[in-house]
């Protein structure tokens, strides 16, 4: 009877201890950056894929609007926030950069960024470009990889990204809905991660009383053996 008792209990709070870990990392109520007006809302998240964590904003607006719309917002409000459009083809964004420690952002070689944050070049030349302060996220290119597009009608961090088949141009948001750029180096493709890190959580303290009394169980067992 006690050992019974003791494995349901231990069950139940491993199961509880799971359904803690499975917690959806990240919801849209936990951004604290948002633009725009209106009654609908979107979440833009852009993953650099450089071992710092994520960054999410939200857009609110009216009517229809395009990822590339939110982007567009989003770049005209967020001064910490850049990125690099190809010269040579239309609605084409090379890469992104993010200024991490408010001290000012630029790549090297140079290019002058209009007040939006936007610059532009040829995507010849978009391999070359690298931050000059080591802080800052950045990422950009061509030939060298690129950043993957990827949306979720709900929250991506529980079900999931869809890979794009339309450029963010053609992408029609609709409420609630999730864009995502995440870099994808040498082309090896991953989805936006939560903006949260991916760092291992603690142990819940079910998880670990679990655990005890797992071990407790071994140790009656071993006794009357």
């Amino acid at each position: 009877m006690k050992i019974k008792t003791i494995l349901s209990l231990a069950g139940g709070l491993s199961l509880a201890g799971a359904q803690a870990f499975a917690a959806p990392l990240f919801n849209m109520s936990d951004i604290s950056n948002w633009v725009g007006t209106g009654s609908n809302e979107a979440a833009l998240v852009i993953d650099w894929n450089d071992g710092q964590d994520s960054i999410a904003w939200g857009f609110r607006y009216d009517g229809t609007a395009s990822t590339a719309d939110m982007v567009s917002a989003v770049l005209a409000a967020d001064s910490d926030l850049y990125s690099i459009a190809a010269s040579d083809y239309t609605g084409v964004t090379l890469g992104y950069g993010y200024d991490r420690d408010g001290d000012g952002f630029s790549v090297d070689p140079s290019l002058s960024f209009d007040a939006d944050g936007v610059a532009t070049a040829l995507s010849s030349e978009a391999d070359g470009f690298s931050a000059v302060d080591a802080d800052d996220s950045f990422a950009a290119g061509w030939s060298s990889g690129y950043f993957g597009f990827y949306t979720a009608s709900d929250n991506p961090f529980m079900e999931g990204w869809d890979y794009s088949m339309v450029g963010a141009g053609d992408y029609t948001l609709t409420d609630g809905s999730w864009s995502g750029f995440s870099w994808a180096p040498g082309f090896a493709e991953t989805t936006p991660d939560s903006p949260f890190g991916a760092t291992v959580p603690e142990p819940s303290t079910y998880a670990a009383l679990a655990g005890a009394l797992a071990l407790g169980l071994v140790a009656m067992r071993r006794r009357r053996a």
